[in-house]
């Protein structure tokens, strides 16, 4: 029961589509068999290039002529700044594991990660009271995202560690995605 709630999330906002999609790039096709022989949907069982096809779809219908990527659709007025980074993940490991992703929509997407990186997007902080904390975090996980595809400077990293609070936290994490993008000590702000 739990499981067949992950995979098949109500609503289909940017976050329940990427997160329902998540586990199906996880899991192996023979994990699927199993699961849709011993629910109610085995006389229409689901395969893991159909549930990924679906998702992947509903995803691209919500980016942003930015590269970023809105709630419920690319016309939505408010752009999901951690979702855009979290979205923007979901893509590359989709395309990593031989889903078919446009690689035109994952590089407008890293662009606009850069965008956040570099202080240069929209900052309608809406969902938290604490802007700074806010845009700490979704350029963290833009900058870990970047690593992770090596699309990200020594320069960035600087300019990030003088106008974020816990600075030192975005190193950690892009070397952690990246080792070799820092290959010296960050010298003090």
């Amino acid at each position: 029961r739990q499981l067949d709630q992950l995979l098949h999330y109500p609503y289909g906002c940017l976050e329940q589509s990427v997160s329902s999609s998540y586990p199906w790039l996880i899991v192996g096709q023979q994990q699927i068999d199993v699961f849709n022989n011993g629910t109610s949907r085995s006389a229409h069982p689901i395969s893991r290039e159909q549930a990924m096809e679906a998702g992947i779809q509903r995803i691209i219908k919500k980016v942003r002529s930015s590269g970023g990527f809105s709630l419920w659709s690319s016309d939505d007025p408010y752009e999901q700044h951690w979702l855009t980074a979290y979205t923007t993940q979901f893509l590359i490991d989709a395309k990593t594991h031989g889903f078919a992703v446009d690689q035109q929509i994952i590089d407008k997407a890293l662009t606009r990660l850069h965008d956040y990186i570099r202080g240069r997007a929209e900052n309608a902080e809406r969902w938290n009271d604490d802007a700074s904390l806010y845009r700490f975090v979704y350029r963290a996980y833009a900058a870990y995202v970047l690593a992770r595809t090596q699309r990200i400077t020594l320069t960035d990293v600087r300019c990030n560690r003088r106008s974020t609070p816990n600075d030192h936290l975005i190193c950690i994490l892009v070397t952690t995605a990246h080792p070799f993008v820092i290959r010296q000590p960050l010298p003090p702000c």
